[in-house]
C-alpha cells in the first residue's frame, strides 16, 4: 500500500501538469483561430489567459507561444514597440531555435513592423526568411497559411515599389496556393486581386486593372466579406487616372462606408 501511495505522490503532479499544459494549448489554438478570423481583441484576451496559466505552472512552451500570440495582436493594433519586446523574448528562448512555426511567425511579425516603418529592405528580408522557415512547419494548415502570407506580402512589397516583373512571380505562386483554400485565404485572395489592379493601373493597363478589381469585389461580395475598403479605394484611384472624377468619388464614398 505504501508503494502505491508513494507512486501516486510521484505521478500526481505529472497528471496535473499535463492537464494544465493541455488547457494552455487549447487556449492558444483558440487564440490563433480568432486571430486568423481577425477577431484581434478576443485573440489577445485568450493569449493573456494562456500566459498567466503557463507562468503559474512553469510551462515554458506555453509561455513562448503566449508571447507570440500577444505580439501578433499588439502588432495588429499598432502597438509595435510593445510587440517587439515580446518578439525578443521569443528569440531569446530555446524553442525558437528548433520550432519552424515560431521562426516563421516571428519573421512575419518583424516584416510587418518593418513595413509600418517603411523599412522595405528589412520587410523583404524577413518575409523571405518567413517563406523559407514555413517549408518546415509540420501542421499542414499552419504551413499553408504561413506560405500564403509570405508570398502575399512579398508581392505586395514589389507592387508598392513598382516592380511588376518581381511581383508577378509571387502572385503566380500565391494564386496556385489559394486554389481551394478559401477557408484560410479569403482576405489574401481579395487583396491579391486588388494589388494586381493597382499594379496594372501603374502600368497604364486600365482595362486589366478594372478586370482584377472586379474579381476582388466579386470574391468579397460573394463571401459577405468586410474587406471591401482596399479594392474600392484602388478602384477610385483607377477612375481618377481615367479622368472620371465622378466615378472616382463614388468609389471613395463606398470605400469609406466599408472602412
Amino acid at each position: 500500500v505504501s508503494c502505491i501511495i508513494q507512486l501516486f505522490i510521484i505521478i500526481a503532479p505529472l497528471f496535473s501538469q499535463n492537464s494544465f499544459s493541455s488547457k494552455v494549448d487549447s487556449l492558444l489554438d483558440e487564440s490563433y483561430n480568432k486571430f486568423v478570423e481577425l477577431q484581434i481583441v478576443e485573440s489577445l484576451k485568450l493569449s493573456e489567459k494562456a500566459l498567466l496559466l503557463s507562468e503559474e505552472t512553469h510551462y515554458e512552451k506555453g509561455m513562448v507561444y503566449s508571447y507570440l500570440s500577444i505580439a501578433r495582436a499588439l502588432q495588429e493594433v499598432g502597438l509595435r514597440k510593445e510587440a517587439l519586446e515580446y518578439i525578443e523574448k521569443i528569440e531569446d528562448g530555446e524553442y525558437f531555435k528548433k520550432d519552424a512555426f515560431l521562426q516563421a511567425d516571428t519573421y512575419w511579425l518583424r516584416g510587418r513592423i518593418a513595413s509600418s516603418q517603411h523599412l522595405y529592405s528589412f520587410e523583404k528580408e524577413y518575409h523571405l526568411k518567413q517563406l523559407r522557415a514555413s517549408q518546415n512547419i509540420a501542421d499542414f494548415k499552419k504551413r499553408e497559411l504561413s506560405i500564403i502570407t509570405a508570398c502575399f506580402y512579398i508581392q505586395n512589397l514589389y507592387v508598392k515599389q513598382n516592380m511588376p516583373d518581381s511581383a508577378i512571380v509571387y502572385q503566380e505562386q500565391l494564386e496556385q496556393r489559394l486554389i481551394g483554400n478559401d477557408s484560410i485565404g479569403l482576405f489574401y485572395k481579395i487583396s491579391l486581386y486588388a494589388d494586381k489592379g493597382l499594379m496594372y493601373k501603374s502600368m497604364n493597363r486600365f482595362d486589366e486593372a478594372a478586370e482584377q478589381l472586379e474579381k476582388s469585389l466579386k470574391v468579397a461580395e460573394m463571401s459577405n466579406s468586410h474587406f471591401l475598403f482596399y479594392p474600392l479605394q484602388v478602384y477610385g484611384d483607377l477612375e481618377m487616372e481615367r479622368g472620371d472624377s465622378a466615378k472616382a468619388i463614388s468609389y471613395y464614398n463606398r470605400a469609406l462606408r466599408n472602412s
